[in-house]
């Protein structure tokens, strides 16, 4: 009994590994190459290749998960699942691919699922995501036509989030009006989108108008990104003291801070240079045992940075590092900056150091910080050393070229050119640099 026993686990060992093998050449196969292989491997084991799809779909692979997926549909075993379509188009949607969306949700009516609201709302998602409200309200109109899935709450607040984020608040605030009409109960989601959008645009007294309203409601309670919407859009505008007011006013719906709640008020507070607050903020983090993060360090850099108060960036920088948390290619940027402007030429070399001895990938941004440094120190020389560890790296963008612009005019050499060419589907880069026979002290 046992040996039957221990022979099933193995063979069900050996099942799974027979699939993940072939999901991942799948992975590695070209989209022309699935048929074949398909054809071959038409026998898996059902579990292996459903995990393996979720996984795919949860890393946010949607590459490799409309592989697996296919390879799924393809099974003896197969039987198509609402769910699963579902799933996909959802990943589709937070990864910008509606044309692939389309087809997936194609594919599903051809399987004969019926239509259903959650399948079409992450459609319309995807077109919203991807910026295309128009095909996106082209879909909201389809479902109010077809009689079998009208839009529900959620389809009505990703429209409206997709309206707030192009600045079309009239639209947005439409829809709101309209759900109230079809007996369709806005929810926190559904504000958190208008209150956004109003902080942007609108007097600040509106926005409170709004929280207010929210505060009362049974259907639409303010949750912790409610609060921080609120205080980030008071805080960044100078109103510190609303800001404080609502932020105490958390324990009246039961709704506790959390580490995004934290980093606003040190990025408002820093805004303001108000340090000693930001300091306090820092210090009950502490206490209440929350763990700081890249942007609550960036935020205390960028401040101390921005006024020039270099020994307590660098003293953030260090507890920073001492923490565990690793600096960020953003980190080293605004520290290069604030350095740059503080003409502390030296201690901008130091940085550097880190960073090239560190696993840390360099972008463009701080590609454009150290070249920036370089040519107000009127160190030629790195500044065409950097450059050239730029292109290896990253893609120059167009204040690369101003900076190397000014760099160069201002010593009578020629305007810098940074071109590109398509050549055979490759990207070249085309740079004319004057010759520096002697590099300049740093």
């Amino acid at each position: 009994m046992v040996c039957f026993c221990s022979k099933s686990r193995s063979g069900k060992k050996r099942a799974s590994f027979h699939a993940a093998s072939v999901i991942l050449q799948v992975d590695r196969a070209r989209l022309q190459d699935l048929q074949k292989l398909h054809r071959t491997q038409a026998r898996l084991l059902p579990q292996a290749v459903i995990e393996e799809l979720y996984q795919r779909i949860k890393a946010n692979q949607w590459k490799e998960a409309l592989k697996v997926f296919e390879l799924l549909r393809m099974q003896e075993w197969y039987e198509p699942k609402h769910e699963q379509y579902v799933s996909v188009l959802t990943m589709l949607a937070k990864n910008r691919q509606p044309e692939h969306a389309e087809d997936i949700l194609r594919t599903m009516l051809e399987e004969k699922l019926p239509p259903s609201v959650e399948a079409y709302t992450a459609l319309l998602s995807a077109f919203v995501e991807f910026g295309d409200l128009d095909r996106a309200v082209s879909i909201f109109n389809d479902m109010k036509t077809q009689g079998d899935c009208p839009p529900d709450v959620y389809t009505y607040s990703k429209l409206i989030d997709g309206f707030c984020r192009a600045k079309e608040l009239s639209k947005a605030l439409e829809l709101v009006e309209e759900m109230e009409r079809n007996d369709v109960p806005a929810n926190t989601v559904t504000y958190n989108a208008i209150l956004k959008a109003v902080g942007e645009t609108e007097p600040l007294e509106v926005m409170e108008d709004i929280f207010e309203h929210m505060m009362k409601s049974s259907t639409c309670p303010p949750d912790n990104w409610s609060f921080n919407i609120l205080l980030k859009a008071l805080g960044t505008r100078g109103s510190i003291e609303k800001m404080e007011e609502w932020y105490l006013r958390m324990s009246e719906v039961d709704v506790a801070p959390n580490i995004v709640t934290m980093n606003t008020l040190i990025h408002c507070y820093g805004l303001q240079q108000h340090f000693h607050k930001m300091e306090r903020v820092l210090n009950h983090m502490d206490r209440m045992y929350f763990s700081c993060n890249e942007f609550t360090y960036n935020s205390m850099i960028r401040a101390y940075g921005n006024a020039q108060r270099i020994s307590d960036m660098e003293r953030m920088y260090f507890v920073m590092k001492q923490s565990g948390v690793k600096p960020t290619a953003y980190t080293l940027t605004l520290i290069i900056t604030a350095l740059t402007k503080a003409r502390m030429w030296h201690r901008i070399e130091k940085v550097r150091n880190e960073w090239t001895n560190s696993d840390l990938r360099p972008d463009v941004y701080l590609y454009n910080a150290l070249l920036n440094a370089y040519a107000q120190s009127e160190n030629l020389h790195m500044v065409q050393e950097t450059f050239e560890e730029l292109l290896q790296n990253v893609e120059p963008d167009d204040v690369t070229e101003s900076i190397l612009a000014r760099a160069y005019e201002g010593h009578g050499h020629k305007r810098l050119s940074v071109s590109k060419k398509d050549n055979a589907n490759d990207l070249a880069i085309v740079v004319a640099f004057p010759i520096l026979r002697k590099p300049a002290s740093f």
